[in-house]
């Protein structure tokens, strides 16, 4: 009898609880069912996460960069443009071409990992005494070849003698090195187109800087004097 009581007191050590007949129940472990644990979220409360100096920092630092007013340049304000508009004279005898002039909103300074950041005045001028001549269109292109903006896509006017100017401002440095500009143009026959040219200055620190660009037919048949591309 005490045998028998010591082997069924082993059984239920080695089995588990007994199931009252003379098989053992089952035993529960992750070997034989599956165990269910009862995961709750993570859920911290927000005032929580402020306590945190980092997280704080690196919230406040978002919230300021969101919030940073975009910069605003000179001569985009489309008003500047609307009041110069015109509307070409019905004659068969206007001519129409495009130039191209290269800018510089920024240059190389020491090495090539280096850039100075320039201003830009870009000048459009009318060398005529008597006659007006007329700009469709200016874009300006960035050192890859993309649009940046279109100044004016309406055509305006410049009277005899008149010269009308784009800055590009010395923090926009969206153009790069490679910038230029394509103007397209209408004259009337035996009248000059407008003279392009830009003029790139710095005078941030101890030395000064400046030089300048003159724009290259590129369409149309330019008058005696004026250059074209590849001529």
């Amino acid at each position: 009898m005490e045998n028998r009581l010591r082997l069924r007191f082993r059984l239920r050590q080695n089995s588990g609880p007994w199931n009252g007949d003379h098989e053992p129940a089952p035993r529960q472990g992750p070997g034989i069912h599956e165990v269910k644990e009862n995961r709750q979220p993570c859920s911290i409360p927000i005032w929580e996460l402020l306590r945190s100096p980092g997280i704080f920092i690196l919230l406040l630092g978002s919230l300021l960069l969101s919030c940073e007013p975009k910069p605003e340049y000179s001569s985009i304000d489309p008003v500047n443009w609307s009041s110069r508009s015109a509307t070409l004279p019905v004659v068969d005898s206007l001519r129409t071409g495009s130039t191209y002039l290269s800018v510089y909103s920024e240059i190389y300074s020491l090495t090539e990992h280096r850039t100075h950041n320039l201003t830009a005045t870009i000048s459009m001028r009318n060398t005529n005494r008597q006659d007006t001549v007329y700009i469709r269109r200016a874009d300006y292109y960035n050192t890859e070849g993309t649009l940046l903006r279109t100044y004016f896509d309406n055509t305006i006017f410049l009277a005899p003698m008149e010269t009308v100017e784009i800055v590009i401002d010395e923090i926009d440095d969206s153009g790069g090195t490679g910038a230029n500009f394509l103007f397209d143009w209408t004259v009337a026959q035996g009248v000059r187109p407008p003279l392009f040219e830009g003029v790139m200055i710095s005078t941030s620190g101890q030395q000064g800087l400046s030089f300048t660009t003159q724009g290259i037919v590129v369409e149309g048949d330019p008058p005696r004097g004026i250059r074209r591309l590849g001529d």
